[in-house]
């Protein structure tokens, strides 16, 4: 009895890896050159917990930071012109650093930062791709958009210089991210099932809740007494895999055909600078679209105020 049960089971077993096989060999793989760019946003807004003003004993620094985002990339396909992708969008980071500690070894201190921010493309090239079959090409459109939270160790091992300082900060984070795009439009009948044909419409979503890590470096010089340079750098990790998952609809008889997953790099950087206006503590960051940002691209307003301690240095 039991010999029939476990060969019963293992055939159905069998059964379905056959039927789920079957359904992978029509899969389409559905990319746009935007679809993790809520990840690469928020590594960029990650920057402002960096303390603008120098670290002092007992000074509180509060910081509200309005932003511009902007995503442009453009990827090369078989049989197809290339696919350029582009976002747009706004963010606000708001963020407090407070300096609690100051010995031989530098100033020590904390930071919170919390950031939201949205990214939409309504002219989105979206490729499908299926084996042996050309490349095909529609519009759609995308968003992006995310919220993150942050909490950092800082650290000046600088001192008490006042013309020179190099804040360095060690945290965590938390990533609520989303990115969603669509297109539909006529995809050829390679795409569905043998004899299929219509209208299909191809949507790629990805989603992820993670906690993660975070490192930066920021040497700060001033020029003069009215402004102060901070080049910067960070990079942060996320502890989930960054999937994206797509699917191919067709329009006429909502069949929906096996989805595509890939996964996206865990670790990301990136750098920039921001310069500041001592007199107002206004300030202005630029993080321009590099390689390490893989397109994206950050303009913010510093707006900030310090509580106790001595007058910013």
């Amino acid at each position: 009895m039991r010999d029939r049960s476990r060969k019963t089971f293992i055939s159905a077993v069998l059964a379905a890896t056959a039927f789920l096989g079957s359904r992978g060999s029509q899969a389409s793989v559905i990319q746009s050159p935007g679809q993790f760019a809520s990840k690469r946003a928020a590594n960029l807004l990650l920057s402002q917990t960096f303390p603008t003003n120098p670290m002092k004993v007992g000074r509180l620094n509060v910081k509200a930071v309005p932003t511009y985002l902007s995503y442009s990339k453009q990827e090369n396909y078989p049989a197809v012109e290339p696919v350029k992708q582009s976002l747009t969008g706004a963010g606000l980071a708001v963020s407090l650093d407070y300096t609690a500690l100051e010995n031989d070894w530098g100033r020590f201190g904390f930071g919170f930062l919390g950031v939201y921010f949205r990214q939409k493309g309504d002219k989105l090239g979206f490729v499908l791709q299926a084996a042996g079959q050309p490349t095909v090409d529609v519009s759609g459109d995308e968003t992006s958009e995310g919220a993150v939270l942050a909490a950092t160790g800082n650290w000046d091992p600088t001192g008490k210089d006042r013309r020179f300082h190099l804040p360095m900060i060690f945290g965590f984070s938390y990533q609520k991210l989303k990115d969603k795009a669509a297109a539909e439009g006529p995809i050829a009948a390679a795409y569905g099932p043998p004899g299929a044909s219509g209208t299909y419409r191809a949507a790629n979503s990805h989603k992820i809740n993670s906690p993660g890590v975070l490192f930066g470096i920021s040497p700060q010089f001033e020029a003069g007494r009215l402004f102060r340079i901070s080049p910067f750098g960070i990079v942060s990790y996320l502890f989930k895999d960054q999937a994206s998952y797509n699917t191919l609809v067709n329009t006429a008889t909502g069949q929906e055909y096996q989805p595509f997953h890939k996964t996206q790099k865990k670790l990301l950087s990136a750098v920039g600078v921001n310069l500041t206006y001592i007199p107002w503590n206004l300030g202005a960051t630029l993080i321009p679209p590099l390689k390490n940002t893989d397109g994206q691209s950050a303009y913010s307003l510093t707006l900030s105020h310090s509580f106790g301690g001595e007058k910013p240095e």
